[in-house]
């Protein structure tokens, strides 16, 4: 579940990038 989290968590973080950019 921890692992799963991790990915959510940095699949949003790197959709925000992509926003930014």
């Amino acid at each position: 579940m921890t692992k799963l989290t991790t990915q959510i968590n940095t699949g949003s973080q790197e959709f925000k990038n992509n926003q930014a950019n």
